[in-house]
């Protein structure tokens, strides 16, 4: 009787009148394990599906996806362009740090870095706050296996896979201990037998440090960071703070290996040779070959920069940077007279060069 009245009403009236539980009765009566027979189906159909047509790999998406619309992914141009010599994610191809030929169909995978069993000789990272310490501690563990260590503990690294086993470790199990506090300190000296000191382009060093104490803002949106009065006490009273930190590194009485920065970023692999030899510690092939591959790392900030250098260094700024390094170039060449003395590259070397060509000119006038 219910079911001939049901056929005679007009579908308005069923939304409106006719309750829900009438509606959805017959639904509710359907048992529960062939709903879920049902989701089950429809979730293996279509895992079969993507199985047969490539499925969303790595692979798949470097055959479908055009290098050259990697910008749309990572928000920026990528500086180096490759598609035959890796076999990796194009988000990781648009790194600027892949400048280097890695190997085809590498099977490298990140390093987790141990203790060393027996001590071995003590090796200090010195490093300005904002000179990139951290992401060359990750390129030693990823090179040698062995954790690096700090004194200054930080929990964010404690937390970390990767440094967790090294992070408060500050004696001869780790290969090398960090150290980016602000003063020479004698007695922190004393203890090491040489010396890893961490040379970055100043102008870089101060944008970063000063970036890092503005985590609410972004480098590459917001460029108000820089406009007001704190960059430029900042900078000033930093340049200062700099140029006293790499004098008195440069005179210490230990065998001293000056890494540039911008070596890691350009000839990463050389670098690495150079480095190791210093470390005393043996290295193949592939060991090179896949800290290519993992170099990158968790902590290693990226910045897109929107703005220029020369936009936020101004007047003063710029000269008297530019005035600390070159009194840091000569302090450096007499140190390389004296020996105990190796440099990743010729950064300041080139730069006193330049400056006395220049004074010949002017002089020549």
């Amino acid at each position: 009787m219910f079911l001939t009245e049901l056929k005679m009403i007009k579908y308005e009236d069923i939304k409106y009148h006719v309750p829900n539980k009438v509606m959805f009765k017959s639904c509710r009566r359907l048992p529960k394990g062939l709903v879920l027979l049902f989701i089950a189906g429809c979730i293996a159909m279509v895992i079969v599906f993507l199985k047969s047509h490539g499925g969303l790999t790595k692979q798949s998406l470097i055959k479908t996806i055009p290098l050259k619309n990697v910008r749309s992914f990572t928000g920026r141009k990528p500086k180096v362009y490759r598609t035959s010599d890796v076999d990796m994610d194009p988000l990781r191809i648009a790194s600027p740090y892949y400048k280097m030929k890695i190997p085809k169909n590498s099977t490298c995978k990140e390093r987790r870095p141990v203790l060393h069993k027996h001590d071995l000789p003590l090796t200090a990272l010195i490093s300005y706050p904002g000179s990139g310490s951290t992401w060359v501690r990750h390129l030693i563990q990823q090179l040698t296996g062995i954790a690096t260590g700090s004194p200054s503990c930080r929990r964010k690294l404690k937390k970390s896979k990767s440094f967790s086993v090294g992070e408060c470790v500050n004696n001869g199990k780790v290969i090398v201990i960090n150290s980016n506090d602000r003063y020479r300190h004698k007695k922190f000296e004393k203890r090491f037998d040489k010396l890893i000191i961490l040379y970055r382009d100043p102008f870089d060093t101060l944008r970063s440090g000063y970036s890092s104490k503005h985590p609410g803002h972004s480098e590459s949106v917001d460029s108000e960071i820089f406009n007001v009065r704190g960059w430029y006490e900042f900078v000033r009273d930093h340049t200062t703070l700099w140029e006293r930190y790499y004098t008195e590194w440069l005179e210490a009485e230990r065998p001293v290996f000056l890494l540039y920065y911008e070596d890691l970023k350009t000839n990463l692999p050389a670098t690495l040779k150079k480095l190791a030899h210093f470390l005393e510690w043996r290295v193949h092939k592939k060991d090179i070959d896949c800290t290519l591959v993992t170099s990158e790392g968790h902590f290693h900030r990226r910045h897109v920069h929107n703005i220029t250098n020369s936009e936020i260094f101004v007047g003063k700024l710029w000269h008297k940077l530019e005035d600390a390094e070159l009194n840091l170039a000569e302090i450096a060449s007499e140190r390389r007279k004296a020996g105990n003395y190796v440099e990743s590259g010729t950064r300041l070397k080139n730069i006193l060069e330049k400056a006395d060509e220049e004074d010949k000119e002017d002089t020549s006038l």
